[in-house]
């Protein structure tokens, strides 16, 4: 209710009610999937395999139970009902200790993506972009070797001595940190947190697209790689065919503001961010869910209720 209309009710001496008909409407929705929920499966493509294809499903209900993908896909599901759009991380756990695989629900907030990107599953996507605030203890234990760097830009000054940038006393990178921050465009406000100790990790995921060769191997396509004595052998017997094609690459890059701490070449062929899309405009292709449409049918109904009352 808007600021008028609670004025105009109290002075007609009636309650601030509002008959709220958009959750059950989700929360059925969300039952539903909670209801139907299932564990995931491996099915073999032939009868021989089918005794393999039961082993494999047993490890997968196990690493889907140990790492929490059920809960990570159900509260995507539900962002992807509410707002249109939910994300779920899947990558190799970090910490040793934990579980070997990490799935989580990602709110929509922290990921920005390539709009131009047709296909739902991102596949075709240039680029995808999630930031996060990390405590600067943190980012010291995964980042040693910018140290010097995280410390003095978490304390919102790099300070060093001007008479002393020709000694070795004074590292290049905080030389360079400190060139990029007189050149940055970057609010401040935007990665940095001197009162908490907090900075805004950038983790930035691109495609760069080359032109090589490649060779199949056992149903693999791998690029050709004249430096492993491997692949250099099975050429040279001729033992594999190797055929031109432009493929693509995923890189990585770490980011702290206008900070570059790391730039670094995957193995990945799609990025670790999983979508769960809900509908999309067709114009823009702004991802919207149930509630938008409902928002007018909700007003509708209380408007008349508060008149009828």
């Amino acid at each position: 209710l808007t600021a008028d209309q609670l004025s105009a009710m109290e002075a007609s001496g009636m309650a601030p009610i509002v008959a709220n008909i958009v959750r059950p409407t989700v929360d059925v929705v969300l039952g539903m999937e909670a209801k139907t929920r299932q564990d995931w499966r491996v099915v073999a493509d032939a009868a021989e395999f089918q005794d393999v294809a039961e082993a494999e499903s047993a490890k997968l209900a196990e690493a889907e139970r140990e790492s929490k993908a059920d809960r990570a896909c159900s509260d995507a599901y539900a962002g992807q009902i509410k707002a249109g759009l939910g994300w779920v991380e899947v990558n190799r756990s970090m910490d040793p200790f934990a579980d070997a695989y990490r799935t989580g629900y990602i709110h929509r907030r922290e990921i920005w993506w390539d709009w131009r990107a047709k296909q739902p599953d991102l596949s075709d996507a240039r680029f995808l972009l999630r930031r996060r605030w990390v405590d600067l203890d943190e980012l010291l234990a995964i980042f040693p070797q910018h140290s010097d760097v995280l410390e003095q830009v978490g304390t919102g000054r790099i300070t060093f001595n001007r008479f002393d940038l020709t000694t070795e006393t004074v590292s290049q990178a905080l030389v360079d940190a400190h060139s990029r921050e007189l050149r940055t465009t970057i609010d401040d406000l935007e990665w940095r947190d001197t009162e908490r100790g907090m900075l805004c990790l950038g983790e930035l995921w691109y495609r760069t697209w080359h032109r090589g060769h490649v060779i199949k191997i056992g149903g693999r396509v791998i690029p050709v790689d004249t430096r492993n004595p491997n692949i250099a052998a099975a050429i040279a017997y001729q033992r594999v065919k190797v055929q031109p094609a432009v493929y693509s690459k995923v890189r990585l890059g770490w980011w702290i503001g206008p900070h570059r701490l790391e730039d670094i070449e995957t193995k990945r062929r799609r990025f670790p961010y999983v979508p769960f899309w809900g509908f999309r405009e067709d114009r823009t292709g702004i991802p919207y869910g149930l509630i938008r449409p409902m928002i007018d049918p909700q007003d509708e109904y209380n408007a008349r209720r508060a008149k009828l009352m």
